[in-house]
């Protein structure tokens, strides 16, 4: 059996850190060997742009108070952005 590359892909997720107050982007793919059992998600959303998760936590964020905490290794430039927008 072949499979293709979107098999592979990743899909980014957006956890929520209770004890720390912030959301932060997660990259999961099939292959993990952990589920999204494991961990506190702040929206049961998910997304194949890591640009589009990153968006969405960061308002999400801002709605309820909390602080978004970027993730340089999944998305560069989002972070670069928000350097100039803080």
């Amino acid at each position: 059996m072949i499979m293709s590359d979107d098999e592979y892909a990743p899909t980014y997720h957006l956890l929520r850190n209770v004890d720390q107050g912030t959301v932060e982007v997660m990259r999961l793919y099939v292959s993990d060997s952990h589920t999204l059992d494991d961990y506190l998600l702040a929206s049961r959303k998910q997304w194949v742009d890591v640009k589009e998760a990153t968006q969405y936590g960061i308002q999400l964020a801002k709605d309820n108070d909390l602080e978004f905490k970027h993730n340089r290794d999944l998305d560069p430039d989002s972070y670069q952005e928000s350097l100039y927008l803080d």
